[in-house]
């Protein structure tokens, strides 16, 4: 199970938008190699302003907590839901680029340890 707390500023938190979100954000776990458990997302829904009556006035803000890195993201949207989905988009596109970065690291120590090893023999 994943932790999500999820925090409701300026307008009421109905169930549909709390299973949007929490679907959202649990389909992020398939890019961690880590137990569920010890990821936990805090997520920050709101209203930039009351009486502002159009262009973007939702915005969601996203914190997730791993043990080797912390992700981030904050959205502003005429709807919730683009909002959530678009933050979700951008996670999922700075967790894969950590990712990659992990590996490509990982490879090039590789080939500097490999090359050693050649040369000394």
């Amino acid at each position: 199970m994943t932790n999500i707390s999820i925090v409701c500023k300026d307008f009421e938190l109905t169930d549909s938008i709390k299973i949007y979100v929490q679907e959202k954000m649990s389909s992020l776990n398939k890019f961690f190699n880590i137990e569920s458990d010890s990821i936990i997302f805090k997520i920050k829904l709101g209203k930039t302003t009351n009486k502002q009556s159009h262009g973007k006035i939702f915005f969601i803000d996203v914190g997730i907590k791993t043990p080797k890195k912390n992700f981030g993201c904050y959205e502003e949207s005429e709807d919730i839901y683009v909002a959530v989905d678009r933050v979700k988009d951008e996670l999922s596109r700075s967790i894969i680029q950590f990712k990659n970065k992990v590996i490509s690291t990982s490879r090039r120590e590789d080939k500097k340890i490999k090359n050693e090893l050649r040369t000394s023999s």
